[in-house]
């Protein structure tokens, strides 16, 4: 429980770049992954709200960073009807997720922002 908030509150720092980031969105992407309760504790952190500030338009990070928020995303968002709830209200998701569907996903099994506006 406290290294999952405390990878989520590293994420939240001022400073952190994507050299730290992308190694907390894996770690993170592993602690969730078909795990209902860690990603109910995720979305108590706010996590998916973090995620979408990573992935919004006016993000600085990286686009490797931005991925490994969108895949984040869909495993947050796997067989968890709260977090895709919450996720709905989102007023920036639909834009964010359709400007990172259109640049190539080589490297990845799939392209995680088209799965999300599916």
């Amino acid at each position: 429980d406290e290294y999952m908030a405390s990878m989520v509150e590293l994420l939240r720092m001022p400073d952190v770049t994507d050299q730290h980031i992308i190694p907390v969105l894996e770690g993170l992407s592993t602690i969730c992954y078909l795990h209902v309760t860690n990603q109910d504790k995720a979305q108590a952190l706010g996590l998916p709200d973090t995620l979408l500030e990573f992935i919004s338009p006016t993000t600085k990070l990286s686009i490797k960073s931005q991925r490994w928020s969108c895949y984040l995303l869909n495993i947050l968002c796997c067989h968890n009807i709260p977090i895709i709830c919450h996720l709905k209200d989102s007023t920036t998701l639909q834009s964010s997720l359709e400007k990172l569907a259109s640049p190539n996903w080589d490297g990845w099994p799939l392209n995680y922002a088209q799965e999300l506006l599916r």
